[in-house]
């Protein structure tokens, strides 16, 4: 990688769909890699910030990195959190890219597939004398669309970031 920065924007996939940030020099890269994947990353990013390479992480206001920055790289000085998130981003290798009010991202796709799979159980269900098999399905099933159009992911939201630490 012939990097001289790196942009780490820890957003996740729908939040990317609004805006993203695009390189205007090869020296300068940007990476996505959303916050509840960057536990797996520790090493890779630490082992480039340690060759002189400054990873600057960027969210949509600057809590997520904050909070990436003092779990898992309190003592690597080379990266470093965006006050103020994808808002403040004011470098000149980098730019702000609006794309939209958005759309739906990969995990909003796979709650819509697995509502799916629950509708053709429920269909299923309808052959067989199963009442309460049918009420905790239409309950998935609501739950699963509720977070779909509200662009969340409630489960995932509830689980903190400290139990994911090597």
């Amino acid at each position: 990688m012939n990097c001289s920065d790196i942009f780490l924007d820890i957003r996740d996939e729908q939040e990317l769909l609004d805006r993203h940030l695009v390189s205007n020099d090869p020296s300068f890269c940007v990476l996505n890699i959303p916050s509840r994947n960057v536990f797996a990353n520790v090493s890779f990013l630490t082992g480039i910030a340690k060759k002189g390479v400054k990873i600057h992480l960027v969210c949509r206001s600057g809590n997520r990195t904050n909070v990436v920055k003092n779990t898992y790289f309190s003592d690597v000085p080379n990266i470093v959190s965006v006050d103020g998130g994808i808002n403040k981003v004011s470098h000149p290798g980098v730019s702000v890219v609006e794309d939209g009010p958005g759309g739906m991202g990969q995990q909003q796709y796979i709650q819509l597939m697995f509502a799916c799979i629950l509708i053709v159980l429920l269909g299923l269900s309808l052959y067989m004398s199963l009442d309460y098999f049918r009420v905790v399905i239409v309950a998935l099933i609501s739950f699963i669309l509720y977070q779909v159009y509200s662009k969340s992911c409630l489960v995932g939201s509830r689980i903190p970031i400290q139990k994911y630490t090597l």
